[in-house]
């Protein structure tokens, strides 16, 4: 069979494009692409039957060189070996185009005899060069290797054109647990007893089976109906417990079915390995068959990789700061600087879809240098204005670690803005350490030697977690969220939760619970005496600018103002007397309306809840909240202040409560809102409690709430706010900073 190789030309002027083809198509099949980015669309779907692509330098839309740093990201695009087009005289193109990864180059006005030698003859040398390298036999295991692999699959597909085979990537997952546990050198036999398992079972079908390296195998066997395929998967998992392998090492298949012969089985490979990847870390999927979904899922990926140096020079980078609080006095400790990109066309992209790409290609480097950037310039911005901001937590990629200069880079960005090192703190992923234990050790003791302050993310998540912790000199954990969710799974997460934390108390190291969500996560966090936590519940990511109100609102709390450190409550008299001096306007619709607050003046408020009342009497509920030691704001900070205070309070509660429920300013420093929304008491509690504690978070103020519901028995306003006013007295009496319904006190 007379094979032709196929050339792609990658040029913006059809003439040029024209004359290379008349030149080349009688000894090779020619395919065209009038840019950079159209190649990389070929290349996604032709990759595996191209031999060399000719590029021009100068184009529109993705010139060569951004072609040249981004195709070797495609699967098996990486080793086509491509020739430049260049001008005569443009000896700077040519070695910046050699020194970017090109094989050769080529001059125009073209010469035909040159391009045609020097084009069959780069083929043929990366041809002989994939056989020179590569050895038939893995040196460990003694199976083929996988260029080997490579060329023996396509000779069994193209000499039996009657019969479907499938190409299967089988991944040995956490097998490296073996090695922490046994050494590597029962890894090692571990290993090569897998191989000879599989070598049996596959030969036994008419198949072949190679090692592609660590603990990933490749094979290629007849299709097996689904019966056979268990029986396959069975007969393997019978071999792999006679080799006594830890519960956690778990056998994972990836299936692409070789319908479709044009493809190269580097190719098929490469689809294989792609189906894999969709369920590593899932413990209930054990085998996956490649599908048109995932392809759609690499394209995506590929455009994400096309447009992410242009996002960052365009700014579309966007760096977020979801805070850090103390969970006993519920104040803001610090704040974790997150990366959001806000795509013109696809919107809000979560870092959970680009981080896994850019850290694939390598260009987490540039994105995790503009977020730690941005984040001290961010401090230096606070520190002039007077707000004292607390630390800020950046993240550190994995990828990072393996850069020599990354302890001199940051210090550079330290002195840079003048900042105190210890406001910019380094978040390491614990998977860090799974990779490669002994660069991470060594690079954090660097970074400790500078100064820094090193937090372990996702701590729990891995299977190392011990062994990391009696290494790695880190000063805080991080609780990975799993951790916190698993609780209802099993009594032993609790257990583990509490290990962990009592460990770091031992050891002197702060733990810090992520995935913080409601007031039940909170509670049950305290009682394990967990310090520190973030999470929904207290606040979402903020951009810049809602961080730093929260900080103007930090600003304006006065120092004996938490309410475990508050010395006396307002006196009835000095309420009374506050309550006397408030002033009323009228707004366009002939509201009454609080002077300071803009809020409903108790009159108006009364009239239109008696109103809601008449409508339905059931369902309703009346809230009554009292600011907590309003008088030493007054006595401590005056009169400016406690009116600042109160409109800050008066704006919280607008953003807790729609538009349809009704707010007041029935005093001094209390409040009234009466929601119809006919929710069960627990309901009610619940969410009121999170009021009460999302308001001393982000404005630095408790509040104690009296809570009364309605019924047909009780439809009054007056009986209800009686009753409300009763409630919140009670919790104001008997501990603060917190909320109880009429009826149920003490209950």
């Amino acid at each position: 069979m007379n094979y032709r190789r196929k050339v792609m030309i990658v040029d913006d002027s059809p003439v040029n494009r024209m004359i290379v083809s008349k030149i080349l198509s009688d000894s090779f099949d020619v395919i065209e692409a009038e840019n950079g980015l159209d190649a990389l669309e070929i290349l996604m779907n032709q990759a595996g039957s191209i031999s060399l692509i000719i590029l021009d330098i100068v184009m529109p839309v993705m010139d060569g060189y951004t072609f040249l740093e981004s195709y070797s990201s495609i699967p098996q695009a990486g080793n086509i070996p491509v020739i430049v087009a260049t001008q005569m005289d443009s000896e700077q193109d040519e070695v910046k185009a050699l020194s970017a990864g090109a094989a050769d180059f080529i001059t125009k006005p073209y010469k035909p005899e040159v391009i045609r030698h020097r084009v069959a003859n780069i083929i043929r040398m990366r041809e002989n060069a994939a056989f020179i390298n590569s050895i038939e036999r893995d040196a460990l295991t003694s199976l083929y290797t996988k260029e080997a692999f490579y060329t023996l699959a396509a000779e069994i597909i193209e000499h039996d054109p009657t019969n479907l085979f499938d190409i299967v990537c089988i991944d040995i997952e956490n097998f490296h647990i073996v090695n922490d546990l046994y050494g590597e050198h029962e890894g090692d036999m571990l290993l090569c007893n897998i191989a000879q398992s599989l070598d049996a079972i596959v030969g036994s079908v008419g198949g072949i089976v190679s090692r592609f390296g660590g603990d990933v195998f490749a094979a290629i066997l007849p299709v097996l109906d689904q019966l056979q395929w268990q029986e396959f998967v069975d007969e393997f998992q019978t071999k792999l417990k006679d080799q006594h392998i830890p519960s956690n090492v778990q056998v994972k298949y990836g299936i692409f079915r070789a319908s479709d012969r044009s493809l190269s089985v580097r190719a098929m490979c490469d689809r294989a390995v792609q189906a894999l990847s969709t369920i590593k870390g899932k413990y209930d999927v054990f085998h996956v068959y490649y599908d048109d979904e995932m392809g759609m899922r690499l394209k995506y990926e590929l455009e994400l990789a096309s447009d992410m140096r242009r996002a960052l020079s365009e700014q579309r980078f966007k760096v977020y700061y979801q805070p850090k609080y103390d969970l006993i006095t519920e104040q803001i400790i610090g704040a974790e600087a997150l990366v959001r990109w806000m795509h013109p066309e696809k919107g809000i992209i979560s870092p959970a879809e680009f981080i896994p790409v850019f850290e694939a290609n390598g260009f987490i480097t540039q994105l995790d240098s503009f977020v730690w950037d941005t984040t001290c310039r961010d401090l230096r911005r606070w520190l002039d204005e007077g707000k004292k901001p607390m630390p800020v937590s950046v993240n550190v990629s994995r990828i990072d670690i393996y850069n020599e200069s990354l302890p001199d880079i940051l210090e550079s960005i330290i002195h840079k803005y003048a900042i105190p090192i210890n406001l910019l703190r380094l978040e390491i992923t614990e998977t860090a350490y799974v990779k490669n234990q002994q660069q991470l050790v060594r690079m954090v003791n660097r970074l400790k030697r500078h100064g820094f302050i090193i937090e372990m993310d996702d701590f729990g998540s891995g299977f190392s977690s011990l062994t990391m912790l009696s290494e790695t000199p880190v000063d805080v954990i991080k609780l990975d969220m799993s951790l916190l969710a698993n609780r209802y799974k099993s009594e032993r997460s609790t257990s583990i939760i509490r290990f962990i934390i009592n460990l770091a108390d031992e050891l002197g190291i702060s733990v810090i619970a992520e995935g913080i969500e409601t007031l039940d996560d909170l509670e049950y966090l305290k009682k394990l005496k967990c310090r520190y936590g973030q999470g929904f519940y207290f606040s979402k990511p903020l951009t810049a600018d809602e961080y730093e109100k929260l900080m103007d609102a930090i600003l304006m709390q006065p120092k004996d103002y938490l309410p475990k450190q508050a010395k006396t409550a307002i006196g009835s008299a000095a309420a009374e007397q506050s309550k006397g001096e408030m002033r009323s306007v009228v707004d366009a619709q002939g509201r009454q309306l609080d002077a300071l607050t803009r809020l409903l003046h108790l009159s108006t408020f009364a009239e239109a809840a008696q109103k809601r009342l008449d409508e339905c009497p059931d369902g309703n509920t009346l809230l009554v909240l009292n600011l907590d030691n309003f008088a030493l704001v007054n006595e401590n900070y005056g009169q400016k202040h406690c009116d600042d205070l109160l409109r800050s309070v008066a704006a919280f509660l607008h953003r807790e409560f729609r538009e349809d429920e009704l707010i007041s300013r029935v005093g001094s420093d209390e409040f009234a809102v009466f929601v119809s929304d006919g929710m069960p008491c627990e309901s009610v509690c619940e969410r009121m409690n999170g009021v009460c504690k999302r308001m001393i978070a982000q404005i630095g103020v408790s509040c104690s709430m009296g809570i009364a519901l309605s019924e047909h028995l009780c439809a009054e306003f007056d009986v209800l706010y009686s009753n409300a006013v009763q409630a919140m007295r009670e919790v104001k009496k008997t501990r603060k900073n917190g909320c109880a319904v009429y009826g149920k006190l003490g209950s």
